[in-house]
């Protein structure tokens, strides 16, 4: 039964992700205008991992006031953690082993799809779930970290250099600004 809900799940991830464009013409930059849903999504258990969230989640409050940022992350610990944020919205707990719930896992991943977004990120390096979540929601853009098999259907993909793992989401979401609009000299702190 596991090894069914684990091709099952590979199914998914491989549908969003096999045809691989050599040339994305899309714009690489997140509009400054328009922005008033913005999904991320985390789905990583532990707290740490989710206090990292805290600074996008700030800065994404204080660029685009309004703006309504919903949340998809592992276990129930994200309500009591994004509590005092105002524009934080719906967050969409995911069981723990999604591969042990198959069925409420596709349900998240169908009420995600019945939503629409203007900005959906992947903030997270290593998480095929993450990514797959962020291919398959309803949303104008789309940025991640250049994965090299799961990169083409996200509107701005960040190439991987030396990164600070602590700022991750923060220089991600920053790079996907315009030039003109960032605060300092070039896209990464």
């Amino acid at each position: 039964m596991q090894h069914l809900r684990y091709q099952m799940l590979e199914f998914f991830v491989r549908d969003g992700t096999r045809r691989r464009a050599a040339f994305n013409p899309l714009p690489r930059t997140v509009p400054l205008k328009g922005l008033y849903r913005v999904l991320i999504c985390q789905p990583e258990q532990s707290e740490a991992t989710l206090l990292l969230l805290m600074p996008l989640i700030a800065e994404i409050q204080d660029r685009f006031p309004g703006t309504q940022i919903d949340l998809v992350v592992a276990g129930e610990a994200a309500s009591r953690l994004f509590r005092g944020f105002p524009n934080v919205g719906q967050i969409y707990a995911l069981p723990s082993k999604a591969r042990r719930h198959p069925w409420s896992f596709l349900r998240t991943i169908q009420s995600l799809r019945q939503q629409r977004y203007d900005l959906a990120i992947d903030p997270d390096l290593s998480s095929q779930l993450s990514r797959l979540l962020t291919i398959h929601c309803r949303a104008n853009h789309r940025i991640g970290f250049d994965r090299n098999e799961s990169s083409a259907k996200l509107t701005c993909a960040m190439p991987l250099l030396s990164l600070n793992r602590d700022l991750d989401p923060l220089q991600l979401f920053r790079w996907a600004l315009p030039l003109s609009d960032t605060s300092l000299d070039g896209r990464l702190l």
